[in-house]
């Protein structure tokens, strides 16, 4: 990449109305006490800076000046680094030449005294990304070039891209081997800390963290549950993928214990099913083809019926249904002996009727119910699969993003699951609770080959005591982090729950952000002297992400557009305004929250003023 200067660059357009004017929020104390809660408004309008009549690709702030990115994605490709001070009015511009050719890319732009430094993107393929680090002296015009920065995608883990953050004369940025600062147009290893997800300075230190994984003691190796009559939970452990691996026949208790294999033949199944006394059993499994065979209770006495997959035994195991591929799917029913195969009709996973007069399965994504001779079929009007019979014949359980039941002639459905990826449920003898696979807990979804690797859950026939039973500490992310002084030395760490949402410093605290699997966010505040934990609380809205913090607030994003602050002081969240578009650079200097936001073919520097 070419970095040369350029004294002919035009400078971005300023209005000239309200250019310099923020937005101070009213506010109300209740009784007159200067000590009461401060109530902001739901929404605050805030005010524009100034406009720009281009995108703005990287936006930063400090105590008394803003500074952004502007370029062309033409065949000239250049950025351009505007730093504007907030009294004075004056502009200074920095030009950088042969950037990206990416027009979505934001860069991570920080002011620190008489420095800036920011990131430009330069490529990404399937094994990783490219990047450059850039800084520049205000008012100079040259840019400098002072690193190239490379990261490789790691299954599951989210892309270190670079950051930078910086106040006072403290600048630094990250890379995948942790942190470096930038002094006189150069940067130096400053301390390491593998693959940082979020920076941030403040008070002479430095904040980072990463995202690690706690594996849990699940196998996420687990599929086609069913519950015997015996009260066991019967199901298929894969113990190792195709085309040498096979997938055993394994009981466990509904607490999670006595885990057992009882049929380890070197199959690979694919589903299994009891008979509703418990005498029988039938899987399938694949070898030169798919094929269906039937077995004792204990495993023993094993034989082939047909070829077939997604068989379902008869209540009394006299009888099996299954489902086979000839250009569609198709449902026969056999004896068990294999003797008697005859059609029912079009569809897929079948499942008998405790009386064993009728079948549930379904149809282009519908639930249907037809006799088990194939006469008297309807569709319930019902998007699913994997319906089953409660005990009694009174209901259907199926899946459909989610664990569903419904009455029997498709009546009250109610969702009792919303992760999308809960399949197969199966109810319990006593028709109370259901048992049922998900990858829930699986933080590695293209791992091997991009095969689901599910556990199994029990959930109450009413969606209340959601609980796993193949595994009792679940698989999670942790959010690492470490404050450092100016000088590089560690002078606290500390850990929170979920994944990386954010860093902020704060005088003696730093705020850290995160999310659970559900996308609910989690604040915590550390000592930055000590990282001990002071306090945590739930953030309200989707996905939310922790963007900067002064004495008495914690600025955080939720959505794309949602800008709130936590009041630290109260432990309350409010919205502070909703940006027109994905703000850009959003962070707190002092009092003032500024952003940047495009708008149609312009941009807008945006900024309002917290309480004190």
């Amino acid at each position: 990449m070419d970095v040369r200067d350029n004294r002919h660059m035009g400078q971005a357009v300023v209005t000239r109305r309200g250019a310099l004017a923020l937005l101070v929020l009213t506010l109300t104390v209740p009784g007159g006490s200067s000590t009461a809660a401060v109530r902001l408004p739901t929404v605050v309008r805030p005010q524009t800076l100034l406009r720009v009549s281009s995108f703005i690709r990287g936006f930063a702030q400090d105590g008394s000046r803003i500074a952004w990115l502007t370029g062309s994605d033409t065949h000239r490709c250049t950025r351009t680094l505007h730093v504007r001070s907030l009294r004075t009015r004056l502009m200074q511009t920095s030009l950088q030449t042969g950037c990206t050719r990416n027009p979505e890319y934001v860069s991570s732009l920080a002011l620190a005294g008489s420095a800036a430094a920011w990131d430009s993107f330069v490529a990404r393929d399937k094994n990783g990304f490219w990047a450059t680090m850039l800084t520049a002296r205000v008012p100079e015009r040259r840019v400098h070039r002072i690193g190239s920065i490379q990261g490789i995608h790691a299954d599951g883990y989210p892309d270190s891209y670079p950051t930078s953050a910086g106040v006072g004369n403290l600048l630094v940025y990250s890379t995948q081997e942790g942190v470096r600062r930038i002094a006189g147009g150069k940067a130096r290893r400053f301390f390491y800390f593998p693959k940082p997800l979020g920076l941030a300075v403040g008070a002479g230190r430095v904040a980072v963290v990463r995202q690690e994984f706690r594996p849990g003691d699940g196998c996420g190796c687990v599929s086609s549950p069913d519950w015997r009559a015996d009260g066991k939970i019967g199901f298929l452990s894969e113990l190792a993928p195709p085309p040498q691996g096979k997938k055993v026949v394994t009981l466990i208790d509904p607490s999670g214990s006595a885990r057992t294999v009882l049929i380890d033949d070197g199959l690979w199944r694919m589903g299994l099913d009891w008979s509703l006394d418990g005498t029988k059993l039938a899987y399938s499994y694949t070898g030169t083809g798919f094929g269906i065979a039937v077995a004792d209770a204990d495993g023993s006495g094993a034989h082939d019926v047909t070829p077939g997959d997604d068989p379902a035994l008869s209540p009394n195991g006299s009888k099996v249904a299954f489902d086979r591929y000839n250009g569609s799917f198709y449902i026969f029913v056999a004896n068990a002996d294999g003797s008697d195969e005859h059609l029912v009709g079009a569809g897929y996973d079948p499942a008998w009727s405790p009386d064993g007069t009728r079948l549930a399965f379904s149809v282009n994504g519908q639930l249907a119910v037809s006799n088990a001779d194939g006469s008297g079929f309807h569709q319930l009007g019902l998007p699913g699969s994997n319906s089953q019979w409660s005990p009694d014949g009174t209901k259907l359980a199926y899946n459909n993003d989610g664990i569903w039941v419904a009455g029997a002639d498709g009546s009250n459905p109610r969702r009792l699951t919303m992760y999308v990826h809960d399949f197969d449920p199966h109810w319990s003898p006593d028709g109370r609770t259901l048992v049922f696979e998900s990858n829930r807990n699986d933080f590695f979804p293209k791992d091997h080959e991009g095969l689901f690797e599910p556990e199994l859950y029990i959930v109450n026939a009413d969606g209340k005591g959601l609980r796993p039973v193949t595994f009792t500490v679940p698989a999670s992310w942790a959010t690492i982090g470490e404050i450092r002084s100016a000088a590089g030395r560690r002078v606290s760490s500390f850990e929170a729950p979920g994944a990386s949402a954010g860093v902020a410093l704060a005088g003696g605290r730093v705020a850290v952000g995160t999310q659970d699997l559900a996308g609910q966010g989690l604040l915590t505040l550390f000592a930055a002297t000590t990282g001990r934990r002071l306090a945590s609380a739930r953030l309200p809205g989707p996905a939310a992400e922790v963007v900067g913090a002064n004495d008495r607030w914690v600025i955080f994003r939720t959505g794309t557009r949602t800008i709130r602050a936590f009041d630290m002081r109260t432990s309350k969240a409010r919205i502070l305004a909703i940006a027109r578009a994905a703000p850009i650079g959003l962070s707190v200097t002092g009092r003032r929250v500024a952003w940047a936001e495009n708008t149609g073919l312009s941009a807008r520097v945006r900024a309002l003023t917290l309480p004190g």
